[in-house]
């Protein structure tokens, strides 16, 4: 009688802890070209957004030739101190590129555990307002990233972009409904990438 009681137990709890997950089949990943840079080099930064369904396909939302506005993602670094890592700088979540065309974002359906690499650029002063359409490389903390071991992270944040608003509900607390009307679920602050060294 006890062991029923404990397996039921354990159901309950289980199934109570997964209760308000939100699926997200969409993932982000960041990597680097190489393992280190020079102080003021231009960085490439490897985003990798996965479809980890095996049997749908799913939008996600992608950088085109926006020039203004928000960025679709933006970056965080993070510097180790006292056995912690510290968010030390946070960019600038808005384009300002000098142009007065908005361009536009565009959606991409992603099949089956299908995989694309977008690339961004840090430090690429010689592209930074160049081309109007290019926001790949519109990417900087406004401050140089000293000589250090730091932690880079990625936020996915389509949230105020209309075209995003289509595709995603957006949520702030797991205990939020959301409406049943094929939108997927996305937290109002965006979506985190994995830390890159």
């Amino acid at each position: 009688m006890k062991t029923v009681i404990l397996i039921f137990s354990i159901l309950f709890l289980t199934e109570m802890a997964f209760a308000d997950l939100k699926y997200h089949p969409i993932r982000f990943a960041i990597t680097t070209d190489k393992e280190s840079y020079y102080e003021g080099e231009k960085i490439t930064l490897n985003i990798t957004i996965t479809n980890s369904d095996k049997e749908n396909s799913y939008p996600v939302l992608l950088p085109h030739t926006q020039n203004v506005g928000q960025k679709l993602f933006y970056l965080n670094v993070y510097d180790k101190a006292n056995n912690t890592w510290l968010l030390r700088y946070t960019e600038d979540r808005m384009l300002n590129m000098m142009v007065h065309d908005t361009g536009t974002v565009h959606i991409r359906y992603l099949k089956p555990l299908e995989q694309i690499v977008v690339p961004i650029y840090l430090n690429d002063f010689e592209n930074y307002y160049s081309y109007p359409t290019q926001n790949a490389s519109h990417h900087s903390f406004g401050v140089p990233l000293f000589a250090g071991i730091y932690k880079v992270r990625i936020a996915y944040n389509p949230n105020g972009i209309a075209l995003g608003d289509s595709i995603y509900n957006y949520y702030y607390d797991t205990d939020t409904e959301l409406p049943n009307n094929g939108k997927q679920a996305l937290p109002g602050n965006g979506d985190l990438s994995n830390f890159c060294t």
